[in-house]
């Protein structure tokens, strides 16, 4: 329940907003990939590494996951993972498998993921801007 599902996330939003045709290619390009958690690809082609507006969120939303998922272990409003799970597993289904199918924790995942998307939608609002604006400064150059 960390961060498996933040590049998924995070191409959703892209491919709602549809602002820039050249970031709309490369989330859909590697739509697949990082539904079976394989991020890199997205992560070097959008650039996420480097754009710390992006990178950020990658870091603290992962935290937060966890956070919450410790709690509703704690609180048992979720069963641990005691199984193990396969390393290409849709990160939404992570916890489902590996608590041998229980469905508290697919819905608990399915809320995390709208939570990733709903954490950022104003970080990707921001990040267009900034892309906006640095094209328009490059137009303004030439």
């Amino acid at each position: 329940m960390g961060g498996a599902s933040v590049g998924l996330a995070l191409i959703v939003i892209i491919l709602l907003v549809r602002e820039n045709k050249q970031n709309e290619n490369i989330a859909k390009i590697n739509l697949l990939p990082v539904v079976f958690n394989s991020n890199w690809g997205f992560m070097v082609g959008m650039p996420i590494i480097l754009n710390p507006v992006l990178f950020l969120p990658f870091i603290i939303i992962p935290v937060v996951n966890v956070l919450l998922a410790s709690a509703a272990i704690a609180l048992h409003i979720i069963a641990p993972c005691v199984y193990p799970v396969l390393r290409g597993t849709p990160g939404i289904l992570i916890s489902f498998f590996g608590s041998n199918g229980n469905w508290v924790n697919l819905v608990f995942s399915i809320l995390l993921f709208i939570l990733d998307i709903v954490m950022l939608i104003p970080i990707g609002s921001l990040g267009q801007r900034i892309e906006k604006g640095l094209r328009e400064r490059e137009q303004k150059n030439e």
